[in-house]
């Protein structure tokens, strides 16, 4: 058993390699741990471990995410080639986070699926610079700024990114390419899945005026094709 054990790069580095490479996930962390762990050696099966335990006053800086994560805290196992995180807690200037994932290995390209909720998370230029290139495309002719809540469900399957999500919006605006007038104080809820982007109703103001609308509208190509009401 280990109590308030500090991990770190420090500590990533000083391990051994056969044991390290199970952790690469994890070598931008920066915690407090606390675990059981079992670990034994066969000739037929090699190194076998399996871990219990709890993570605490963690950060997390991963370039993969657009925000660094503090004030993590989240109950892990660990067992040969699967990791699961349940009730993360995170926060990152004024958004918090709660996550639980499950990720069936230990290196880079692994499969694993994340949930999440975030609140009061914040769309700025770190969230589009995480972005895939094709995505960012998007991005730039609507220009979105604000506040969201979301929650999201990822897969990956070694290759790519299946996502889907709802995001709340609460006084976000946007810079559409197609309409004459920033789009301000929108509000309303938006989901994404399978390529289709969709919301019932959202509202907001354009030149001072009320305005609402409902869409549905998919990807082909570089092209988003679909439905758009606008009042």
């Amino acid at each position: 058993m280990i109590n308030s054990l500090s991990f770190s790069s420090k500590l990533f580095e000083a391990m051994p390699a056969e044991l390290s490479q199970y952790l690469s996930q994890l070598s931008g962390l920066e915690c407090l741990a606390s675990s059981r762990f079992r670990v034994a050696r066969t000739v037929e099966q090699g190194v076998s471990f399996e871990v219990q335990g709890r993570i605490s006053a963690g950060r997390l800086r991963d370039s993969r995410l657009p925000y660094p994560l503090d004030k993590l805290s989240a109950d892990f196992f660990c067992k040969n080639q699967i990791l699961q995180l349940r009730s993360m807690r995170a926060s990152s200037g004024e958004a918090t986070l709660e996550l639980n994932s499950d990720i069936m290995g230990f290196g880079r390209d692994v499969p694993m699926v994340i949930h999440a909720e975030a609140k009061n998370l914040e769309i700025d230029s770190r969230m589009r610079e995480s972005l895939p290139a094709s995505l960012r495309e998007h991005w730039d002719r609507l220009q979105p700024a604000g506040r969201v809540d979301g929650d999201i469900r990822l897969t990956f399957d070694g290759h790519a990114w299946t996502p889907i999500a709802s995001i709340h919006c609460e006084r976000v605006s946007i810079k559409p390419w197609l309409f004459p007038y920033p789009v301000n104080d929108i509000h309303g809820q938006i989901r994404y899945q399978g390529g289709t982007i969709s919301s019932e109703r959202l509202n907001g103001l354009a030149g001072g005026q009320p305005v609402s609308s409902n869409f549905s509208l998919s990807q082909q190509g570089k092209q988003w094709i679909g439905k758009l009401d606008l009042q």
